[in-house]
């Protein structure tokens, strides 16, 4: 089969009719029924472009004939799904966002899900209360987040439920209180894994009068905070239990390690990082402890979760999506819905373009390339200053001009997001159509 395959689901394909290498813009994975990778095509040299974004999940059977289950539009190309219709009054640098996109992504997590009431996603991406609005009107009503801006946000739009993923310690155990108290509709938790935090967060509740809900951080492979499943994990969630001023929540466990590309080899670590969280769950609840929620997975492995129904799923990113998950994960059925609008600064070589867009424009904590113009073709991305960003070419620069648009997809956007106050939003057509706050952005609201 060559040229574009068609876009219409249900449609079958012959196994031995499909190419290797689907035509540009599109690209295949191919699975078998027991959800084995039989063919995932290099296109390594394309998707830098951003161009290879039209995702067709197929499944075999044992006729060897391959029907196709998800056929998604992801984009026909830059110039049709980002590119502005006029750009001429839009300061540079500046981050896009594509609300219609970003709509999209929270219906695909929801379809992933298998409902709104099985998410809690992670707002640290958006920090932004019309992208957790637009979430709240398709009935996702938990949210997570990290820090007390978050928090404050979630409350002024009316969330039901906010997990704080983030030990108080501190100014701000009596911070969080006052959160709260001032949004009384909201419920609030947070995580500990420490005893003396956990007495500290306590004994300023019961002061108050107040009783905090308190789940337990595990640590289920990252290494980063939390208490492995075991002996001290289970005397501190006890201690949670017995202690006046607190009551216990359940369980965290996030698994933010988990970076395989192969969503077989993804599937098998959640599926072990489920079985020790489960043991360590029953071991409580057989111990007369109450454990009412647990909370798991993230953007890369949230969907590897779904079939276990006793699970909350916690992804973040994905609804805004990024080049680094992009790339690492291209089974994920994410568009990236926020790049960054910057120009051509100057030309200073014959194969050398420096864009407007330095580190503080777009994030600098990627260990390797920070992001990439998705509407110039061969730039390759070299030296970042504060506001000055190198590029080589593979041409030679006489089809570029200062001044010149870019659209630079972040390879992190969560970090990126956070440099500025605002994201200016794009409609369908490529208008402008107005700017949200990036309320978040500050530690305090």
């Amino acid at each position: 089969m060559s040229g574009r395959l068609p876009a219409d689901e249900g449609v079958e394909y012959e196994l031995c009719s499909l190419e290797k290498t689907l035509p540009f813009p599109y690209f295949s994975v191919i699975r078998d029924s027991a959800g084995r990778t039989l063919d995932n095509p290099d296109f390594s040299s394309t998707l830098k472009t951003l161009r290879v974004l039209f995702l067709r999940t197929l499944t075999t059977s044992d006729t060897g004939t391959c029907r196709s289950t998800v056929i998604t539009p992801k984009t026909t190309g830059m110039d049709d799904i980002y590119r502005l219709r006029d750009s001429s009054n839009l300061q540079s640098p500046s981050l896009l966002f594509y609300p219609h996109i970003i709509e999209r992504n929270i219906d695909t997590a929801i379809r992933l899900a298998g409902g709104p009431d099985r998410l809690r996603p992670h707002i640290k991406t958006n920090k932004s209360a019309d992208v957790v609005s637009l979430m709240a009107a398709r009935g996702i009503r938990k949210f997570k987040c990290a820090t007390m801006a978050e928090a404050q946000l979630l409350g002024t739009v009316g969330a039901e439920d906010v997990v704080i993923a983030y030990q108080l310690l501190g100014p701000a155990i009596g911070l969080y209180l006052d959160i709260c108290e001032r949004f009384p509709e909201t419920t609030y938790k947070s995580i500990v894994d420490s005893r003396d935090a956990l007495l500290a967060l306590a004994d300023k509740a019961q002061k108050r009068g107040r009783t905090a809900e308190v789940m337990i951080d595990l640590d289920v492979g990252m290494n980063r905070t939390g208490l492995q499943p075991g002996k001290q994990a289970f005397e501190l969630y006890r201690l949670i239990a017995d202690t006046p001023g607190v009551v216990a929540a359940g369980i965290h466990a996030y698994d933010g390690h988990v970076h395989e590309s192969d969503p077989g080899k993804r599937a098998a670590i959640a599926a072990e990082i489920y079985e020790r969280t489960t043991a360590f769950r029953r071991q409580l609840e057989t111990a007369g402890l109450p454990v009412p929620e647990v909370i798991v997975g993230g953007t890369p492995t949230f969907s590897c979760y779904t079939e276990y129904p006793d699970v909350i799923l916690s992804p973040g990113t994905c609804i805004l999506q990024d080049g680094g998950y992009l790339d690492l994960f291209p089974d994920l059925e994410f568009e990236p819905a926020a790049l960054v609008f910057g120009r051509i600064l100057s030309v200073p070589g014959k194969n050398t373009i420096t864009v407007d867009c330095g580190s503080k424009a777009v994030s600098s904590d990627s260990a390797n390339a920070r992001g990439r113009i998705i509407n110039m073709d061969g730039t390759i991305p070299g030296r970042q200053n504060e506001e000055h960003w190198v590029f080589s070419c593979d041409a030679a620069v006489d089809a570029y001009a200062i001044g010149d648009d870019v659209y630079i997809l972040p390879t992190h956007i969560c970090t990126t997001v956070a440099l500025y106050s605002q994201a200016v939003t794009v409609g369908r057509n490529g208008e402008v159509t107005g700017s949200w706050p990036i309320s978040a952005r500050d530690r305090l609201f």
